[in-house]
């Protein structure tokens, strides 16, 4: 089931974000979008274009500090999302 494994990865990824915050080590956790990755795909409805997607992590993920470590992260807007 796609939904708690999601669930236990999320929790997994906060609990070791809690243990390898005192090394100075963030753990990014990004909330899944639907990307057009594969020929074809371009003109699904919902799919954004993976060039617009990448360039949207590489922004989040330059701009990162341990504030955001254990944190989903919503791919679209860059603010948090609870679980």
């Amino acid at each position: 089931n796609y939904g708690s494994s999601k669930a236990a990865l999320n929790k997994y990824s906060v609990l070791l974000s809690e243990q390898v915050k005192p090394k100075g080590v963030i753990v990014a956790l990004f909330q899944p979008v639907f990307i057009a990755s594969k020929q074809g795909m371009e003109n699904m409805k919902n799919a954004d274009p993976v060039d617009r997607e990448v360039g949207k992590l590489i922004r989040i993920v330059d701009t990162m500090g341990m504030e955001r470590s254990g944190k989903i992260t919503n791919f679209t807007t860059g603010e948090y999302d609870p679980f």
